[in-house]
């Protein structure tokens, strides 16, 4: 298994020093690091290093100073990290930035999984990841908090917000809905217990809870009233979905030769 990264080189917001004349920060002075969010998932592609064998590549769009992040990427558990720069990367905005670690990662060659932080310290968009998924034409899974894979299949623990206003229920139904491309549900877990699967969507309504594979790339899943307060995680254990080409598939006798190679494209999968 390969692991491709991708972090951000950003200003220690921690050591922020701002200008007694116009108020705004004075990012040039400020130490450099990963970005946190990024630093995450550095830190879960290295659990699967350990457990899996995975190598880890590391990709990183940005200033020439940037290798410093590179070596700390390095020092943290990558086998390899790379940084593309050039003279426009300090202005880069979050559909440039997709659209070069797009580029990184085809460069790279194969990969079975792409990893980033929800967000960047320096901008808090968040936009990137799905802007980068967009361009590897790649399933993308947003807000995950935890990951195991096993074979095909890929389970994904999602982190939902939560709140509260002035007059709200004490208790509420909770609906999720995942997007991913070329996948399918093999079973939904809540608080750790297993979710009933529907098969229709006319079944999933009427029910209390329960998950379904509702087509069109989604899956969804509900538990049914449970108070505001209590924490609800949701686990989504995933495989890859695929239609085979009617030409090319044929029942009976048939030619090895012809036959077609598939292999899981996916953000949770293989990207080319």
């Amino acid at each position: 298994m390969r692991v491709v990264v991708c972090v951000k080189h950003v200003p220690d917001t921690t050591e922020l020093r701002v200008d007694p004349a116009t108020g705004a920060p004075m990012l040039q002075y400020a130490p450099t690091r990963i970005n946190d969010y990024d630093r995450h998932a550095l830190e879960e592609a290295a659990r699967l290093r350990e457990q899996q064998g995975a190598s880890v590549s590391v990709l990183c769009a940005g200033p020439p100073e940037a290798v410093r992040t590179m070596k700390e990427a390095v020092a943290a558990g990558a086998d390899e990290a790379f940084l593309v720069s050039g003279p426009w990367a300090a202005d880069l905005d979050p559909g440039a930035s997709a659209r070069v670690l797009a580029a990184g990662v085809r460069h790279l060659g194969e990969c079975d999984l792409v990893l980033c932080g929800d967000l960047s310290e320096d901008g808090y968009y968040g936009l990137v990841p799905g802007m980068l998924a967009a361009h590897l034409g790649v399933p993308y899974v947003a807000s995950a908090t935890r990951l195991e894979v096993a074979g095909d299949a890929a389970t994904v623990t999602i982190g939902a917000a939560s709140g509260s206003y002035g007059g709200a229920p004490d208790s509420r139904d909770n609906v999720i809905e995942l997007v991913a491309q070329d996948m399918q549900g093999l079973d939904v877990t809540l608080n750790g217990a297993h979710l009933p699967e529907h098969k229709n969507r006319a079944d999933f309504d009427a029910a209390t809870k329960g998950w379904l594979n509702a087509g069109g790339n989604v899956i969804l899943a509900k538990s049914g009233k449970m108070n505001v307060a209590d924490a609800k995680t949701f686990e989504f254990t995933l495989r890859p979905s695929f239609v085979l080409p009617s030409e090319k598939f044929r029942l009976g006798n048939w030619n090895p030769a012809d036959a077609i190679k598939l292999t899981a494209c996916m953000l949770l999968g293989r990207a080319h």
